[in-house]
């Protein structure tokens, strides 16, 4: 193969990939490792390129793929942001935070929420004092959904719960004696009783799975999550 049949094939395929219409010498450049010079140089070359040539064009691919993996395989969407619950449109569900300012959307708020809506990765929830309360994550519905789905997903007392005392909500008169019988127990909570803050980040799909793994198993003792996830194994709801 000629080296200008390469580089239109490679940008034809880089196209494709970057859902343009053309890319130019100085995008493939950057994205198979190589200097521009190189991209001219093939364009020009009128011989077939050597089998040694194409090693090294994968080499050096292979290495700026591994860059770009380092460099943006985590991406901080929003941190510590305070949850103030509020039913959805339909009134069906919770939403961790509404976008409007009255009758206006918020521009911070919406802001965030598109950003959720765009990506998957990892999210954690927190209590008043930013103990992380609970770990998921997302490579195919929106963070934004699954942020969602899981403040309103019910666990379960010996999985999700607080001991607290109940006390009636209907009027009637308060007898001290009666409080004897008012014992303190364990009740089942949902994240929506308990969780006070969010974090989100997305995530290179490649990279959530185990990402999630390694923050379950390190903080084993302190999540409330259900199951211990494994690492080299795809996502299971929980």
């Amino acid at each position: 193969m000629k080296g200008a049949e390469l580089v239109a094939a490679l940008r034809k395929h880089f196209a494709a990939l970057n859902k343009v219409e053309t890319v130019t010498d100085s995008s493939l450049a950057r994205q198979l490792g190589q200097t521009q010079a190189n991209i001219g140089l093939w364009k020009s070359r009128q011989s077939d390129l050597t089998a040694g040539q194409i090693v090294n064009l994968l080499r050096k691919y292979r290495s700026a793929v591994e860059a770009e993996l380092a460099s943006n395989c985590i991406t901080p969407i929003v941190e510590f942001f305070p949850v103030s619950a509020v039913d959805s449109r339909h009134g069906a569900k919770l939403e961790v935070f509404s976008v409007k300012d009255g009758a206006a959307d918020h521009p911070y708020r919406a802001g965030i929420k598109k950003a959720l809506c765009d990506a998957q990765g990892l999210y954690f929830f927190y209590d008043s004092r930013g103990r992380a309360l609970y770990a998921g994550q997302t490579n195919k519905q929106s963070l934004w959904n699954e942020i969602n789905g899981a403040f309103n997903r019910e666990r379960g007392k010996e999985l999700q719960s607080i001991k607290i005392v109940s006390h009636p909500e209907r009027k009637q008169k308060y007898e001290r004696y009666d409080e004897k019988t008012r014992q303190i127990t364990k009740v089942a909570v949902s994240l929506h009783d308990v969780a006070e803050f969010f974090s989100a980040y997305e995530v290179h799909p490649l990279m959530i799975s185990n990402l999630e793994s390694l923050v379950i198993r390190t903080f084993a003792n302190d999540l409330l999550n259900k199951k211990m996830e494994h690492f080299g194994t795809k996502s299971r709801r929980k």
